[in-house]
Protein backbone atom coordinates (compact mmCIF):
# COMPACT_ATOMS: atom_id res chain seq x y z
CA UNK A 1 0.00 0.00 0.00
CA UNK A 2 3.05 2.17 0.74
CA UNK A 3 3.04 3.00 -3.52
CA UNK A 4 -0.60 3.96 -3.90
CA UNK A 5 -1.49 7.65 -3.43
CA UNK A 6 -3.98 7.87 0.03
CA UNK A 7 -4.16 11.74 -0.64
CA UNK A 8 -3.99 14.41 -3.29
CA UNK A 9 -1.81 17.45 -3.19
CA UNK A 10 -2.17 18.53 -6.66
CA UNK A 11 0.22 21.22 -5.96
CA UNK A 12 2.97 18.89 -5.48
CA UNK A 13 5.62 17.01 -7.13
CA UNK A 14 6.59 15.28 -4.32
CA UNK A 15 4.75 11.99 -5.11
CA UNK A 16 5.09 9.65 -8.22
CA UNK A 17 1.15 9.99 -8.71
CA UNK A 18 1.09 13.40 -8.68
CA UNK A 19 4.48 13.70 -10.89
CA UNK A 20 2.79 11.27 -13.25
CA UNK A 21 -0.27 13.30 -13.75
CA UNK A 22 1.46 17.00 -14.28
CA UNK A 23 4.23 14.97 -16.80
CA UNK A 24 1.04 13.41 -18.02
CA UNK A 25 -1.09 16.68 -18.78
CA UNK A 26 1.83 18.18 -19.79
CA UNK A 27 2.39 16.12 -22.40
CA UNK A 28 -0.87 16.29 -23.67
CA UNK A 29 -0.89 19.95 -23.80
CA UNK A 30 2.29 19.83 -26.02
CA UNK A 31 0.79 17.16 -28.27
CA UNK A 32 -2.67 19.11 -28.74
CA UNK A 33 -0.95 22.37 -29.38
CA UNK A 34 1.61 21.12 -31.51
CA UNK A 35 -1.13 18.97 -33.43
CA UNK A 36 -3.81 22.30 -34.29
CA UNK A 37 -0.45 24.50 -34.45
CA UNK A 38 -0.19 23.59 -38.18
CA UNK A 39 -3.47 24.69 -38.98
CA UNK A 40 -2.74 28.40 -38.86
CA UNK A 41 0.74 27.80 -40.23
CA UNK A 42 -0.27 26.27 -43.30
CA UNK A 43 0.42 29.15 -45.79
CA UNK A 44 3.61 29.63 -44.04
CA UNK A 45 4.37 25.24 -43.82
CA UNK A 46 3.31 25.95 -47.67
CA UNK A 47 5.58 28.55 -48.77
CA UNK A 48 8.51 27.18 -47.01
CA UNK A 49 8.62 23.97 -48.16
CA UNK A 50 7.29 24.70 -51.70
CA UNK A 51 3.84 22.78 -51.50
CA UNK A 52 1.54 22.14 -54.02
CA UNK A 53 -2.17 22.88 -53.32
CA UNK A 54 -2.69 18.90 -53.41
CA UNK A 55 0.00 18.17 -51.08
CA UNK A 56 -1.31 20.35 -48.97
CA UNK A 57 -4.77 18.78 -49.60
CA UNK A 58 -3.68 15.60 -48.60
CA UNK A 59 -1.70 17.00 -45.28
CA UNK A 60 -5.25 18.12 -44.16
CA UNK A 61 -6.66 14.78 -45.19
CA UNK A 62 -4.15 12.91 -43.11
CA UNK A 63 -4.59 15.21 -40.19
CA UNK A 64 -8.22 14.54 -40.03
CA UNK A 65 -7.62 10.64 -40.82
CA UNK A 66 -5.58 10.13 -38.17
CA UNK A 67 -8.08 11.69 -35.63
CA UNK A 68 -10.82 9.26 -37.28
CA UNK A 69 -8.83 6.22 -36.68
CA UNK A 70 -8.06 6.80 -33.10
CA UNK A 71 -11.41 6.91 -32.37
CA UNK A 72 -12.44 3.84 -34.77
CA UNK A 73 -9.14 2.10 -32.79
CA UNK A 74 -10.66 2.72 -29.57
CA UNK A 75 -14.21 2.13 -30.07
CA UNK A 76 -12.56 -1.13 -31.19
CA UNK A 77 -10.56 -2.27 -28.59
CA UNK A 78 -12.97 -1.10 -25.67
CA UNK A 79 -15.34 -4.17 -25.90
CA UNK A 80 -12.54 -6.80 -25.78
CA UNK A 81 -11.15 -5.82 -22.59
CA UNK A 82 -12.26 -7.78 -19.67
CA UNK A 83 -14.81 -6.49 -17.31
Amino acid sequence: MADKATRIDLFSLRTPAMRAFHLTWMAFFVCFFAWFACAPLMPLIKREFGLSADQVANINIAAGGHDSRAARGRADVRPLRPA
